[in-house]
């Protein structure tokens, strides 16, 4: 096992700060995560809470995360017609727009698509004009939008607010954390069990590049050369292909700024999970430890999530004081923020260029002519929001190979 990063776990990275503990990537796992499938005890060291999400409407108000159908009965009653002829009026037609604001124009109408802000969150994650954006991303990410926004929700939000009848959701089971201690109390008995069954690992050590042998690859790492009859690739994509054949794909990252920011209070919302759908501000979510492992120093602390193209420069001291800024006036924090550190993610997404598809396809397909394995989140460049979907398409995609039984457990590995 190669990785450029110090400890196992990737995107999945903890930093404790004096008293105040913080992540980049969720912190969340469900209950029935394959990860506790895979390695006996792990799911005892998860204490269990309920996520609760919000997110800032253009209105600066908070509203439900992603999106409730009740909520259209706020607007104008103007929009709330135009927004339900658009919805039934939408094309019908399976084949797919372009790029992704065209894919949410004829799924939702250009009034769900804008009033809700989901055009604001999607120029935000990717830095660029949605127009610009493929359609695939809206499939990779944003398809739970559809299920909250059916004109069938519509009305029934709609009946249920006529006649007096509860439109509270039904109570979802509550999600696991991560340790107090941070991912590496995770990770790293996951590792300790693996290396118990001969694994070796090879921590800061970059992949250079990949030469295919008779039967054999030689992988020259940034601390020498390591010998393999197989190669699985969990890396990013292009980094992969450029080791295998000295040439990128063409295809692009998006890294990831996380800042961490403690405050003496978070007076403008209860939950702990912030999404950013307002026009305002290049932040998309703010994650609040305090509500769940608990206040330290009198104070709340909370990671700050802001995407980052690889062109520019990261400077976390000017993102924090754009923060500030941006929320200055919405009324959800106490006025004394105060930066207690930043984590970078480098190729943290894919960034889904209109056309990247065949990019894509002939990446993985040219690796996989060499006998190389691209696999997951990272090496099929493909966006999973969830890990354990990330694990369990790694599983089909290494039953596909013959290297690994379908169903297989890791301890008959």
């Amino acid at each position: 096992m190669i990785d450029r990063e110090p400890r196992a776990g990737g995107t999945h990275r903890s930093f404790n700060i004096g008293q105040y503990t913080f992540d980049s990537g969720s912190v969340f796992f469900e209950q029935n995560h394959p990860l506790f499938e895979m390695f006996d005890g792990l799911r005892e060291l998860c204490p269990s809470i309920r996520r609760k999400q919000g997110r800032i409407a253009p209105d600066a108000s908070v509203q439900h995360y992603p999106f409730k159908p009740q909520e259209a009965l706020r607007w104008r009653f103007d929009k709330q017609v135009l927004a339900a002829f658009e919805l039934a009026t939408r094309s019908t037609n399976q084949e797919l727009p372009p790029d992704v604001e065209a894919l949410c124009v004829s799924r939702l109408g250009r009034t769900i698509y804008e009033t809700t802000g989901l055009s604001y969150y999607i120029r935000r994650f990717n830095r660029e004009d949605p127009a610009e954006i493929d359609a695939i991303f809206f499939d990779r990410r944003m398809n739970f939008v559809l299920k909250r926004s059916r004109i069938s929700a519509l009305v029934k939000g709609q009946l249920q607010n006529t006649l007096g009848m509860s439109t509270q959701p039904t109570a979802k089971p509550p999600l696991l954390v991560r340790p107090l201690e941070g991912f590496e109390a995770l990770y790293g008995r996951a590792r300790e069990k693996l290396e118990a069954k001969g694994v070796v690992f090879k921590f800061n050590s970059d992949v250079e590049g990949i030469v295919r042998g008779d039967g054999m690859y030689q992988i020259h790492t940034s601390d020498g050369i390591v010998e393999a009859e197989d190669v699985v690739g969990a890396m990013p994509l292009d980094h992969l292909h450029r080791s295998a054949f000295g040439e990128g794909t063409g295809l692009e990252g998006i890294d990831l700024i996380t800042l961490f920011v403690s405050v003496s209070d978070v007076p403008g919302f209860d939950g702990n999970v912030l999404f950013n759908f307002h026009e305002k501000g290049r932040w998309k979510r703010a994650t609040i430890y305090s509500r769940i492992y608990g206040r330290q120093a009198d104070r709340d602390y909370f990671a700050v999530e802001i995407t980052n193209r690889p062109e520019n420069a990261p400077d976390a001291e000017a993102e924090f004081a754009r923060f500030r800024e941006d929320v200055r006036d919405l009324g959800l924090f106490a006025p004394d923020l105060r930066l207690e550190g930043f984590d970078i993610v480098r190729d943290a997404y894919p960034l889904y260029r209109k056309g990247c598809q065949h990019l894509i396809d002939q990446g993985i397909a040219r690796l996989k002519d060499l006998g190389i394995h691209p696999v997951g989140r990272q090496g099929r460049f493909d966006y999973l929001p969830i890990s354990a979907t990330v694990i369990s398409k790694t599983r089909a995609q290494l039953s596909e190979t013959g290297l690994l039984k379908a169903e297989t457990d890791v301890s008959e590995t």
